[in-house]
């Protein structure tokens, strides 16, 4: 059977119903010795890695257990009755990232292009006057054009070359949500292009209606999930579902510059900015709604994309009210949303100490933040006071200052990895690396549903929350 963290959940789960410890059982076992610490290969021990990167927080006392059973049980490579097991090595042998490119890794080019768009617009403000906003710009814009292109290059070598390790990310209920990033990412940099460099209005609306389709596709998948999946449903909403929502912003913003209601005689990107703010309220309460539930998320890079939507809304907002003299009151009440919840994030503590779970992991951290000093610069340019003045030059300066930590993490995991220490760690890769290893068979996406087919029947009965 192949391993997916819903899989493992849903396994789990079924043990602890099978056999349920008592009271004093489940005390004396959370008090004794981790297995983990004896044996490193035990399969709980890797179901329980790859869990905990995944939703970026240690397991409980009692989830353990559940583990615990679940890995005796189902592992065929052996247990503490000292059958065989895998070596240790053969658990970090994995391949270069660039051969199993996670769909996470566009959030870079995304948060290349949020800074590129953010000083295309300060280009046109005070601060061209102290920095050469229009060149940074530029070198943002570029940087994101190559690495975006060498990231779909290898995500398009993954998919010709193990087509399956893509269905495990649309499968899954957090990471089907990163499918959205190309054509986010292709969009920041569309709205981005150095004014020397300005393309054409039918240029702007063929990327349009491209993304359009792209984004109205691919979130039936998400909204379908939200309203009817078990392990995906709106009642479980965590901060990556703002992934599937704020690309109806940017339709907005790349909308309006293409001039698609003039144009074409309908107001589509007014229709987009409907649907996501109607999508986004909905959203953003179910996450605040479940935050108690997942504490470990306190700090999570995955946090700052709540303020990604409202802050694109700030300015999608404002364009729509065609008057270039006046900020609108509508936009400045969606900024206010947006600086409250820079202050709570601020509050909770970012936490980038920690070794990323996947590669493009703590890029979360950049996009949102340029997107709220791009919102502050318009209002600036607007308004044109000292006070909001000030408030673009702090967040310009605080994108900028998150995006020189994230790059210099990153630089650091990477020359780890360079000298063997650490790895670009996938759980979901890792999970179906483990399962293929242990079956010595290479799954296809046929036998997967044929093996979901005959375990659907065990899975009714349970009821586990992921």
């Amino acid at each position: 059977m192949v391993y997916d963290l819903r899989d493992v959940v849903s396994v789990s789960s079924r043990a602890s119903v099978r056999s349920t410890p008592s009271r004093r059982q489940h005390e004396v076992l959370a008090q004794s010795a981790n297995p983990c610490d004896e044996d490193a290969t035990h399969p709980f021990c890797v179901l329980t890695e790859a869990i905990e990167l995944e939703y970026d927080g240690p397991l409980s006392g009692q989830d353990r257990i559940a583990g615990q059973g679940a890995a005796a049980s189902s592992s065929p490579s052996g247990g503490s009755d000292g059958t065989r097991r895998r070596p240790p090595q053969q658990r970090h042998r994995l391949p270069p990232v660039v051969l199993r490119m996670p769909n996470t890794a566009f959030g870079i080019a995304m948060g290349l292009g949020g800074h590129a768009v953010m000083w295309k617009g300060a280009g046109s403000t005070f601060i061209q006057d102290y920095i050469d906003a229009k060149g940074l710009n530029y070198f943002f814009w570029l940087t994101g054009v190559v690495v975006g292109m060498c990231i779909t290059t290898s995500y398009i070598f993954k998919a010709l070359t193990g087509f399956q390790y893509i269905v495990d990310e649309f499968r899954n209920p957090g990471r089907i949500h990163f499918m959205n990033a190309p054509h986010l990412a292709t969009i920041m940099l569309t709205l981005s292009v150095p004014s020397s460099m300005e393309p054409t209005a039918t240029t702007l609306r063929a990327i349009w209606v491209a993304a359009f389709f792209l984004q109205t596709f691919l979130t039936q998948f998400v909204y379908e999930k939200w309203m009817f999946s078990k392990t995906g449903n709106i009642g479980v909403a965590q901060p990556p579902f703002m992934l599937s929502t704020v690309g109806w912003f940017l339709l907005a913003v790349l909308g309006y510059n293409a001039g698609i209601s003039s144009a074409w005689g309908i107001n589509l990107p007014a229709y987009c900015l409907g649907a996501g703010l109607m999508l986004y309220l909905i959203v953003v309460i179910a996450i605040f709604n479940r935050l108690h539930m997942t504490p470990q998320v306190k700090g999570s890079p995955a946090l700052t994309l709540l303020m990604a939507p409202p802050s694109v809304a700030v300015v999608a907002i404002d364009l729509f009210d065609n008057d270039p003299a006046e900020f609108n009151v509508v936009a400045e009440v969606a900024l206010g949303w947006s600086l409250l919840l820079v202050v709570i994030l601020i509050k909770l503590g970012p936490s980038i100490a920690k070794r990323p779970a996947v590669l493009g992991a703590y890029w979360a951290y950049i996009f949102p933040p340029a997107a709220l000093a791009t919102a502050t610069l318009r209002n600036s340019t607007m308004v044109g006071g000292t006070g909001a003045d000030v408030f673009a030059m702090f967040f310009v300066s605080l994108a900028t200052i998150a995006l020189i930590v994230v790059v210099c993490r990153m630089c650091l995991h990477g020359i780890q990895c360079v000298r063997g220490n650490e790895d670009w760690s996938d759980p979901l890769f890792s999970m179906r690396m483990m399962a293929e290893m242990d079956s010595g068979t290479h799954l296809t996406v046929d036998e997967e549903e044929a093996t979901a087919d005959n375990d659907k029947e065990g899975d009714r009965s349970v009821k586990a929350e992921v």
